[in-house]
């Protein structure tokens, strides 16, 4: 298992450096200047690649989860940017009242209000419908239930972002539901606000925490073979691993051929 867990790290880290660099754009401006320093080529790689952690824990999570037998990953909207979905006007403005609803009020039973919203997105009469775009982190199916997650690494967004993050949540578990219903899927949509860490910094006024959020720890508790420990024990070794090192040894080999 130890293994199995070492080798996902090291694909989510070989995979999210070559979807991030690109070697060609790097050449091309190194061209136009074949006198351009080393360290200057390495600026600009790290302008090109450009990561946060955070992306490498969506690349990860995606990992794992299709690691699992019993899940399956729904590859066409899976890790896609700007998906394109379509919404009623109707549900865009029943999302927007919610979301202003929550903010200005205390909700005295927020699972009962969350479970409510969802049934009045699903069973939606309106037809006067509005092109969104969506980011989906991670998206899968146990046949029963699919789950659409948004990935954070940790909870600790100033309170301008932390709206912005429970609405962007709400529309994408809309459009997202939405679009399966009317392609006939069968599975009950199931949003999850998920935290890669265990830290909870506020109380949630538009998500319900039992039901709809999860962190860390609780999640792998409940869908993963791997535990949490373990991961966190690999991640904290993961800079001394041999093949990490050959990941980015191939990366210095690639700058000084340019």
């Amino acid at each position: 298992m130890k293994n199995n867990l070492e080798n996902i790290i090291i694909k989510a880290v070989r995979d999210i450096i070559e979807n991030s660099i690109s070697y060609k754009k790097l050449k091309e401006k190194y061209n136009h200047n074949n006198e351009m320093h080393f360290i200057k080529v390495l600026e600009l790689l790290f302008q090109s690649v450009n990561i946060r952690f955070e992306t490498f824990i969506k690349e990860l999570m995606a990992l794992i989860i299709s690691n699992e037998n019993k899940f399956k990953i729904l590859e066409e909207y899976n890790g896609k940017k700007n998906n394109k979905f379509y919404l009623s006007d109707t549900n865009i403005k029943r999302i927007d009242d919610y979301i202003a609803k929550c903010q200005y009020e205390h909700t005295a039973d927020l699972e009962k209000e969350f479970r409510l919203l969802q049934n009045e997105i699903i069973n939606d009469k309106g037809n006067n419908f509005i092109e969104v775009k969506c980011d989906i982190d991670l998206i899968f199916s146990d046949n029963k239930n699919i789950y659409y997650l948004e990935v954070k690494y940790n909870d600790d967004h100033d309170t301008g972002k932390f709206v912005n993050i429970n609405k962007k949540f709400i529309t994408t578990y809309g459009a997202i539901a939405t679009e399966l219903k009317n392609k006939n899927f069968k599975e009950t949509v199931i949003p999850i606000l998920f935290y890669f860490t265990n830290k909870k910094m506020k109380g949630n006024n538009y998500i319900p925490e039992k039901t709809n959020i999860r962190r860390g720890k609780r999640f792998f508790d409940e869908f993963l073979s791997i535990k949490y420990d373990d991961l966190e024990k690999c991640l904290s070794n993961i800079s001394e691993n041999k093949k990490n090192i050959e990941i980015f040894d191939e990366l210095y080999k690639k700058i000084m051929d340019i």
